[in-house]
């Protein structure tokens, strides 16, 4: 059957397309997770640490981190977990001249 010249399974695949994307887009689609260990940045101990985060196997977006290099033990994760909201770490001000007011 041809609507408007092309068969109706393109416009079949077209709209399941563009409702995958809609679906992706607003993040309704989560929920499976792998465990994968990364260097990050904390911002409260302003260095690099080593964790073991839970991601979104969708999107790749941090979920959870199970063990972190700056507790003892590394599970015993009592902070509140600001990595999991940093995408990259903060690039130091540049020198200006002036002098920093803190």
């Amino acid at each position: 059957m041809l609507i408007g010249g092309l068969p109706v399974i393109v416009y079949a695949a077209l709209l399941a397309a563009v409702v995958l994307l809609l679906v992706r887009h607003r993040g309704l689609m989560r929920g499976a997770r792998q465990a994968v260990t990364r260097t990050v940045w904390c911002p409260v101990q302003d260095r690099n640490l080593t964790a073991t985060l839970e991601e979104e196997m969708w999107d790749g977006r941090r979920v959870d981190i199970t063990e972190c290099s700056a507790f003892s033990p590394p599970t015993a994760v009592t902070c509140g977990k600001a990595c999991l909201r940093l995408t990259q770490r903060p690039r130091p001000a540049t020198v200006s001249g002036l002098p920093l007011l803190f």
